[in-house]
């Protein structure tokens, strides 16, 4: 289990792992604190323009190098929306409307939730961003390979936005 302190966030005691609730958590004996492990949640937008999307290519690891569409974490307080939007200026110069969620991507072990939407481009001029090593347009039918592409879930959101 990957608990990021040791000692309990309430009263210092040292933490131990107990079943409850039929899982294995971090249980502070002193004071009796059950820390539940939530996922992180991920905000994304495939950004479409004229019938192209935007895709940058990752800076940072894991999976430097790769290709992704724009996104990343929701700051606490932060509307779903609201940071989609913002992470797609970040990273890329373009604002965007929001016209639809394509879908939300998890898989059991994995610690990050992933919501997908389709954004129509309304302004700005395709930029990679500080993290990013390049950013390019994309017709569907040339988007780079699989082996190339992020993660497992920027191949099924890329699979889900060609369908639709």
């Amino acid at each position: 289990m990957n608990v990021p302190y040791i000692y309990c966030p309430r009263c210092a005691g040292r933490r131990v792992e107990q079943a409850v609730q039929g899982r294995m958590r971090p249980v502070c004996p002193s004071c009796g604190l059950i820390v539940y492990l939530n996922p992180r949640l991920v905000a994304a937008v495939i950004p479409v323009l004229h019938d192209r999307i935007a895709l940058v290519r990752r800076g940072m690891n894991p999976r430097r190098g790769s290709w992704v569409f724009p996104g990343g974490y929701v700051d606490q307080g932060e509307n779903v929306e609201d940071a989609a939007r913002r992470e797609t200026w970040e990273e890329t110069g373009l604002h965007v409307r929001l016209d639809r969620l394509l879908g939300v991507y998890s898989q059991t072990g994995e610690d990050v939730v992933l919501v997908v939407y389709v954004g129509q481009v309304i302004d700005g001029v395709l930029t990679a961003g500080d993290e990013e090593l390049e950013a390019a347009w994309f017709d569907a039918n040339e988007l780079p390979p699989h082996d190339q592409l992020g993660f497992w879930s920027t191949v099924a959101a890329l699979e889900d936005w060609k369908k639709q």
